[in-house]
């Protein structure tokens, strides 16, 4: 995969990372707030696989070994 591209993805990821982290911590912040929380979950959920790549993110959660714990 170009560069470019990766560089592209963490530009776009990072910033999903940071928006999420914050959403849920002021949501903690206000008493448990359940919609800034669970919009956190989601842009942190979503930050996770654009910023390491969807085949590293497929790679990791798809291992054998773990696929016996369920």
């Amino acid at each position: 995969m170009p560069d470019i591209i990766k560089i592209g993805n963490r530009k776009i990821g990072i910033p999903l990372l940071g928006i999420g982290l914050a959403l849920t911590v002021f949501g903690m912040s206000l008493f448990f707030n359940k919609t800034l929380m669970r919009l956190g979950n989601l842009f942190f959920v979503a930050g996770v696989p654009v910023t390491i790549g969807p085949g590293r993110t497929v790679g990791y959660f798809f291992q054998p070994k773990k696929a016996r714990a369920t």
